[in-house]
């Protein structure tokens, strides 16, 4: 639980599939693999000024390596990549999609919703309350940008 009982499930459920997998390895191979994996973890949650440009070269790097070069199991492209957002410290998640992928499944955008999704749990309920924060159609697409 964090601040604001706000917690991120799908940031939660990958840290216990991860834990669960890693054990599965022999030691000598997950302790290499751990060290790895929290190397580009790293990469990906680490806190930079705006207006450094290069800090993120390593999670750009990781990011299009995973988006272009890694398959599924059963030799699917990856499609997106989920990863907790920094900037409201692991709360929520961000998503990076092929740009391909997005114009396929919302060909036309239309409109933009974003919602908080809050946990207060009660007696007489399951405990999650959302609030819509704010709406848009608005887009600039050539540079791929919501216009909120």
């Amino acid at each position: 639980m964090r601040r604001n009982n706000v917690v991120n499930d799908f940031y939660l459920s990958s840290i216990n599939n991860y834990n669960r997998l890693i054990k599965q390895l022999p030691s000598n191979i997950a302790r290499v693999s751990d060290e790895l994996i929290q190397f580009i973890a790293d990469a990906f949650i680490k806190v930079l000024d705006d207006d450094d440009e290069s800090g993120y070269f390593f999670s750009a790097y990781f990011g299009s390596f995973m988006l272009n070069e890694f398959e599924t199991n059963d030799g699917k492209p990856i499609d997106a990549i989920v990863y907790p957002s920094v900037a409201e410290n692991g709360e929520f998640s961000n998503i990076a999609i092929k740009p391909q992928v997005f114009d396929r499944i919302y060909p036309k955008p239309f409109l933009v919703e974003e919602f908080l999704v809050d946990a207060v749990p009660t007696i007489e309920s399951c405990g999650y309350q959302t609030q819509k924060l704010g709406e848009t159609s608005n887009f600039d697409i050539k540079n791929g940008k919501i216009l909120w």
